[in-house]
């Protein structure tokens, strides 16, 4: 049986995805607006992927049911 390795990422590599800074990212944490950051040691902090990817799928499907709700202009 394998072991699952969980893979993290960095506050730069979150800006590098979502296109923004990073103090957005630490901004969009605090607000709850991302998924909660996970304290390695002390210094290091770090996003889970998994989590990340959950965020996303959420946030894509949810944007897919607004489109879909809003009326097409005549």
């Amino acid at each position: 049986m394998e072991a699952l390795t969980v893979q993290y990422l960095t506050d730069r590599q979150l800006a590098a995805r979502f296109a923004v800074g990073r103090t957005t990212i630490w901004r969009w944490t605090q607000e709850g607006r991302l998924p909660t950051a996970v304290r390695l040691s002390p210094g290091v902090t770090r996003w889970r992927l998994c989590d990340i990817e959950m965020f996303e799928a959420r946030h894509a499907a949810a944007e897919a049911a607004e489109t879909a709700a809003t009326p097409a202009p005549r």
